[in-house]
């Protein structure tokens, strides 16, 4: 019978599903995954060495690893990162994660190169500003320098004209004031320069149409009902313009629409 020194001997082999578990001559059992199995050249009656035991035990440690990874990667891709973050909440040491990492880089399934560029090609196939793309990249835990080296110049003017005629199509019965702001808004989520958005909506024109105009007498009359409840005569009247001039309509307009309210009454 071999030492503690030298090692166990290999008494039984047995496979359960998914499972195989080795049992030695000092009656102790170690569970392994098929991977880690065909990764060993055991079978019943084989002497290992002290050193072969230990091999085993760290396959055993880090078959659960592997089979979240697994799992993951038949999902969709990550970066390194997000990967490495994963396997820390799954309570992997740091010395299995950096084996883990190295391991499946030499498969190619760890790319943040390759990653990061098919990230960019989706990016940009979504009209999405150079900010934006940025900060979706570095919530996808990509390098900061690999981010800048991965960046490069686009023409932000022309993803910006692809977005107006949709959503100047969205605020066209608003104010000019307020289409002007909700559009503003819009490409500024979308990751445009403030100073970009700024130049190219004085570059365009937009007008006032039916839409805008009945919009706004719909809004106005509303508000001339709310506001009836509790106030008369001058009182009224300020409290209306008060709320259609934060709505961006402009003071001739608003005069309009009292005019035309006062006929009516008469």
């Amino acid at each position: 019978m071999p030492s503690a020194n030298t090692g166990k001997t290999i008494q039984q082999v047995t496979f359960k599903k998914k499972v195989i578990t080795l049992t030695f001559d000092d009656a102790s059992t170690l569970q392994l995954s098929e991977r880690s199995y065909s990764q060993f050249y055991v079978y019943a009656g084989k002497t290992l060495s002290a050193k072969e035991v230990t091999a085993l035990e760290e396959a055993a440690l880090l078959d659960p690893f592997h089979a979240y990874l697994h799992h993951m990667f038949a999902r969709g891709r990550y970066s390194e990162k997000q990967i490495r973050d994963k396997l820390y909440q799954r309570k992997a040491l740091r010395y299995q994660v950096e084996a883990l990492i190295q391991e499946y880089k030499g498969y190619g399934l760890i790319n943040d190169a390759q990653l990061i560029q098919e990230w960019m090609e989706y990016f940009h196939e979504k009209h999405m500003g150079y900010h934006a793309i940025a900060q979706k990249l570095h919530q996808k835990g990509f390098a900061e320098t690999l981010i800048k080296t991965s960046l490069k110049p686009v023409n932000e003017d022309e993803k910006i004209q692809r977005h107006l005629p949709i959503l100047l199509k969205k605020v066209r019965h608003l104010p000019l004031q307020e289409q002007k702001q909700r559009v503003y808004q819009a490409l500024l989520s979308k990751g445009f320069e403030s100073a970009l958005i700024m130049e190219t909506l004085d570059s365009i024109s937009l007008e006032e149409n039916e839409q805008t105009e009945a919009h706004g007498k719909k809004v106005f009359l509303l508000a001339k009902k709310r506001y009836a409840t509790k106030h008369q005569g001058r009182a009224l009247q300020q409290r209306i313009i008060a709320y259609m001039r934060s709505k961006g309509y402009t003071m001739n307009k608003i005069q309009q629409w009292l005019g035309e309210a006062e006929d009516d009454t008469n």
